[in-house]
């Protein structure tokens, strides 16, 4: 006889999961989603499946009482677990969420799932509010139909469900006060390698061309995805989009054509909620050049522009070091024309720009910085925005207008950049990647899950006011090239190379249950605000139970959702 419960969404089901150590949702006697209006919030419903295994289970959420008319929808998938080769390096011992080599939960898939004998299963449900949802409490069914694996007689299971909607309303993705940008690959990453697994992902993946009617339906698939999970800025492959469609007259000068440029952003405009468009970055490192390229990230090198050349082709590229005037003409010439068009476009104030990556000689940080200040003259619409893994306030200093320094970088030049908020003289965002490790907040995979979330707590309590991450979809970058499936592994850090999972049958992505937490870490940051307006001490003294530095916070979901239940009441003004 299967044994089905519902427990928090940070809490993690394995396949040896069992329910006698149920988490806080599973001992309250009816389990419930609080959330705000606007949002997105989770629940697991776990499915051991007894002395005879389970298949072609689905989940379904049907009304029980209260109008059906309250604009609330769920989405509904099983969790699917992806094998992972190792863990983190360095990662931490009280962070860790499971010894590996293994599997870890990862993918919601809506497809029919099979649970085997004597193990466990879990469901993702997921309520969706809308602005107008009246505040209330609503009473569901989660429906599990399956069969029975050995008879394959069909099998229905009923689990009650609560559902408490406040009355705070959460902003619209492209109105918040909180940038959200996530790097992704959709007509290769970029032009520094003649790889052809990573310039023509789509046709691997999925089968279709960069740039034909199927890419574009994968794009409005991408578009309607990131707009679910808050992504607000969306990256440009600004190269990738021209570098097809641009031609030079007699004076070496560029003519641009920016219909395929336009339609992308079109796309984005129309099916995304966006904030700001981010072009990706116009300098790399030398070591990444193909006839120089090095595994080494690191490297000393000095820095490169990949320049617009009729008698060359996306794998070929024409480069230009820096020293040299050349480069810097085509960067004049590609921003002025960029700004031009989007001026014309009316969407100049959109619009903010990455130099270059994680710089880290004296050299590098010369040439970046004379490309901020030749930035704001060409372009003084523009906003810079770099990833600059060092202490970036006295390197960088006013000359780049948003700083992103790795959340582990803040924690330590906390004050200081705190200091420097105050005077209002840039921006700060926070990201993480590979690092930082040991027992930090972190988005890699066998980090405990609310490591994710509280990321965006960390951000909210210190005055960030974004997040970058470098890869939504790099699945290229994967230990099996392309196949993430097989292992979600990347180079030994599991996820760091994607947070989405993709659905080659319909054109799209399967989210995995890490995205789904940080998009609610990032309504979280919405409730955090909301609440400090109207009670800022308390909300600051709620805040403090649950985290205080970068590296110290609890990892105690039963207390992490009694505390954010307190603060969606003062949103709330109840």
């Amino acid at each position: 006889m299967a044994e089905l419960w519902l427990t928090n969404p940070l809490e993690d089901i394995f396949r040896t999961t069992k329910h006698e150590n149920p988490g806080y949702l599973s001992r309250l006697k009816n389990p419930e989603i609080c959330m705000a209006r606007n949002a997105r919030e989770s629940i697991q419903l776990a499915v051991y499946a007894g002395e005879s295994k389970i298949i072609d289970a689905t989940v379904s959420v049907e009304l029980k009482s209260g109008s059906a008319e309250n604009e609330i929808t769920f989405d509904c998938g099983g969790v699917r677990l992806i094998p992972a080769s190792g863990n983190s390096i360095n990662i931490g011992t009280r962070v860790k969420r499971a010894s590996l080599p293994g599997e870890l939960p990862e993918a919601i898939d809506p497809s029919p799932m099979e649970i085997f004998y004597r193990q466990t299963g879990s469901f993702f449900i997921t309520a969706n509010t809308s602005r107008n949802t009246p505040p209330g409490v609503y009473e569901y069914k989660i429906i599990l139909n399956c069969r029975d694996g050995y008879s394959f007689e069909p099998l229905t299971f009923e689990h009650l469900l609560t559902v408490r909607v406040f009355s705070a309303t959460l902003p619209d993705p492209g109105k918040s006060s909180y940038s959200y940008e996530n790097w992704f690959n959709c007509c290769g990453y970029s032009p520094e390698a003649d790889n052809r697994r990573m310039v023509e992902c789509n046709e691997i993946i999925y089968g279709i061309k960069n740039y034909s009617d199927e890419w574009f339906t994968l794009i409005k698939n991408y578009a309607l995805q990131m707009k679910k999970e808050r992504i607000n800025v969306i990256t440009v492959p600004i190269y990738s989009l021209l570098y097809g469609h641009v031609r030079t007259d007699e004076n070496g000068q560029y003519i641009f054509d920016f219909s395929l440029f336009d339609k992308f952003l079109d796309t984005f405009l129309k099916y995304c909620d966006v904030k700001y468009f981010c072009g990706f970055h116009l300098i790399i490192r030398s070591t990444k050049v193909p006839e120089m390229e090095t595994k080494a990230w690191d490297a000393e090198s000095v820095l490169v522009a990949w320049l617009f050349d009729e008698k060359k082709d996306f794998s070929n590229f024409a480069w230009a070091y820096m020293t040299d005037e050349r480069a810097w003409k085509h960067l004049e010439m590609l921003v002025k024309a960029l700004r031009k068009h989007l001026i014309e476009k009316g969407i100049a104030d959109m619009w903010i720009q990455h130099i270059s990556d994680e710089v880290t000689t004296d050299e590098q940080l010369a040439i970046v910085k004379r490309a901020y200040q030749k930035m704001h003259e060409w372009a003084p619409e523009f906003k810079c925005v770099d990833a600059t893994l060092q202490d970036s306030l006295e390197k960088y200093g006013k000359d780049l207008d948003i700083h992103v320094p790795q959340i582990d970088v803040h924690n330590l030049y906390e004050e200081a950049y705190t200091q420097k908020l105050k005077k209002g003289e840039f921006e700060i965002w926070s990201y993480t990647s590979l690092k930082p490790q040991f027992n930090y907040l972190s988005r890699l995979d066998d980090f405990k899950l609310i490591a994710t979330r509280l990321i965006h707590w960390y951000n909210f309590k210190y005055g960030i006011t974004g997040y970058l991450h470098w890869s939504w979809n790099l699945w290229f970058y994967g230990n099996c090239p392309n196949e993430p499936y097989r292992d979600c592994c990347c180079d030994g850090w599991p996820l760091d190379g994607w947070v989405v999972l993709p659905d080659k049958e319909n054109l799209s992505v399967f989210e995995t249950i890490r995205q789904r937490e940080n998009s609610s870490g990032i309504e979280d940051y919405e409730i955090l605000r909301l609440a400090s307006k109207r009670n800022p001490e308390r909300t600051r003294l709620l805040t403090d139970i649950l985290i205080d530095r970068a590296n110290d916070f609890t990892l105690d979901t039963n207390l992490f959702f009694r505390v954010r239940n307190q603060l969606l009441l003062i949103a709330s003004d109840e």
